[in-house]
């Protein structure tokens, strides 16, 4: 795959919240995971304007899928 034809999206918890791993470029930070996913989906759509593959992912480490509430998830990153 041409990787100039791809747009790829990482969301990833760090210790400032949940940002976004855009091509070197990183945006947040996103209180929730669930936030994060809607501002990759927003900048994707626009990519797909351009025609361009479009990739996104979202891990959850053991640490934030057994968090209590969204917040302390990122806090030990």
């Amino acid at each position: 795959m041409d990787k100039a034809k791809e747009a790829s999206y990482r969301i990833v918890s760090r210790r400032e919240g949940w940002m976004i791993d855009h091509d070197g470029d990183r945006t947040g930070p996103y209180d929730m995971p669930e936030a994060a996913l809607e501002a990759a989906f927003a900048a994707a759509s626009l990519a797909v304007k351009e025609r361009l593959d479009i990739h996104i992912s979202l891990a959850f480490s053991e640490e934030t899928r057994n968090a209590d509430s969204p917040r302390s998830a990122v806090g030990n990153r």
